[in-house]
């Protein structure tokens, strides 16, 4: 792959990988996973998913699922630990190293989860979805820059 095509590939993917991540840790959450759900389906319908796809697609992140809610949760631990420091405490710069290092740690055992479930979905795309999903994804990345540079609507 040549390093144009990484740079919208990668992305893609990411996008492609957090896309479905979130849809299987939305589980049962009522309308989050509703909207998730129709994510899917709808990525599912673009890309022309096979049934078999489906269910990997499914598989994989119901089996990452526990390993995710368990970096998100101890995210969500760590950064309340640094919020409730007293900045007028001896031992505060130290307290507060101690936590912004654990939290490096967990945000990159996050992202390595994030790449393995990618790598994963990615298996089972065929080249043609591939490319599919890429230009899919810079679509949305169009999109949602143009929103952006529209600012905020009041």
């Amino acid at each position: 792959m040549n390093v144009t095509a990484k740079i919208f590939y990668l992305p893609l993917m990411a996008a492609l990988g957090l896309t479905i991540s979130g849809i299987a840790i939305a589980g049962d959450q009522g309308k989050a996973a509703e909207c998730g759900a129709k994510g899917f389906e709808r990525m599912a319908t673009e890309l022309n998913l096979s049934q078999e796809q489906k269910e990997q697609f499914k598989k994989i992140h119901s089996e990452a699922k526990p390993e995710m809610k368990k970096n998100r949760d101890a995210m969500k631990e760590n950064h309340e630990a640094i919020r409730q420091l007293n900045p007028a405490d001896n031992g505060y710069d130290q307290a507060v190293a101690k936590l912004a290092d654990e939290q490096g740690k967990l945000v990159a055992a996050s992202i390595r989860q994030h790449a393995k479930t990618r790598a994963q979905t990615d298996a089972i795309l065929t080249p043609e979805q591939r490319e599919k999903a890429h230009q899919l994804a810079q679509e949305r990345r169009d999109r949602k820059s143009s929103k952006r540079e529209q600012g905020p609507r009041f």
